[in-house]
């Protein structure tokens, strides 16, 4: 996986988790395969609250706020 841009959110990639920055708080992201990661951007990117429906296979999200 790569680094890449997607809607404004910046997002590092490393093996098979994914970080997403979105105002002051960090998402970790552990999933299977980049197209689940999109789907885990978009619905943080949108999301007013920043709660996220991660599903069970998806192996842990960690919130970071800086």
């Amino acid at each position: 996986m790569a680094t890449y841009i997607n809607r404004g959110i910046t997002n590092y990639a490393k093996e098979n988790g994914i970080t997403v920055k979105n105002n002051d708080e960090i998402y970790v992201l552990v999933q299977n395969n980049k197209e689940e990661s999109k789907i885990y951007e978009y619905q943080i990117e949108h999301s007013k609250s920043h709660k996220v429906e991660i599903p069970s296979r998806t192996l842990a999200v960690i919130i970071i706020k800086i």
